[in-house]
């Protein structure tokens, strides 16, 4: 688990996004979900942590292709799914978010405007008193 420590260093850090997608059969939609990421415009650099929860329905082939082409997507695919054996998710994703900040795209979503991440990211580094934005 990540250390208070370690978030006050992080937050020390020029802006860079971790972007984390929460997976369970969203076969039909993940595509355009990661597409609508990968599609960012920013002066900073993006990393995409995507969870699948052992899906059913061929998600997983989904996240592995986007995996194998994209070195800045992380995948971690459940064998078993976590949440049906009554178990949390976060502590098998939280070590991999590198990001000063963290944005949340759900896998059966999509984000329309390509300098979302931007507009957010500028916001939170003129307004040091603001701790989280959300749309």
């Amino acid at each position: 688990m990540i250390t208070l420590q370690e978030i006050i260093e992080r937050d020390k850090r020029p802006p860079s996004v971790t972007v984390s997608m929460l997976c369970y059969n969203h076969s039909k939609y993940i595509d355009e979900a990661i597409r609508s990421v990968l599609m960012q415009k920013t002066n900073f650099p993006v990393n995409i942590v995507i969870h699948d929860d052992a899906s059913p329905d061929g998600s997983a082939d989904i996240i592995r292709r986007y995996a194998a082409e994209n070195p800045n997507i992380t995948a971690i695919l459940q064998p078993v799914n976590l949440y049906q054996n009554g178990k949390y998710s976060l502590p098998y994703f939280l070590p991999h978010y590198t990001g000063k900040y963290i944005a949340w795209c759900e896998c059966d979503d999509f984000w329309i405007d390509e300098h979302k991440l931007q507009i957010q990211v500028d916001y939170l580094e003129a307004n040091p008193d603001c701790m989280a934005v959300y749309s």
